[in-house]
């Protein structure tokens, strides 16, 4: 996939009324590690979500991106050794 078309979808994504669209747009972002980085605005701009799931879906997904832009990408890394 093309971040550059994807992520600036998935973040628009993150607003939409279906919480399985926001929970699959937070999750789809993550993957995309430092990536997603300009996804991080409209991330932090949400209100917390009133579904839990969602919410922890976009915590990881914050936590994720910006823990790979402090690492160089080692959390991808370790990601694949866990696998």
């Amino acid at each position: 996939m093309d971040p550059e078309r994807t992520v600036p979808a998935l973040s628009r994504a993150l607003s939409d009324t279906n919480v399985q669209v926001r929970f699959s747009a937070a999750v789809a972002l993550s993957q995309f590690g430092t990536q997603a980085e300009s996804a991080l605005p409209a991330i932090r701009a949400l209100p917390s979500d009133g579904e839990e799931f969602a919410r922890r879906a976009l915590s990881r997904a914050a936590t994720r991106i910006q823990c790979e832009l402090r690492d160089g990408g080692i959390v991808d890394d370790l990601v694949a050794v866990d696998d």
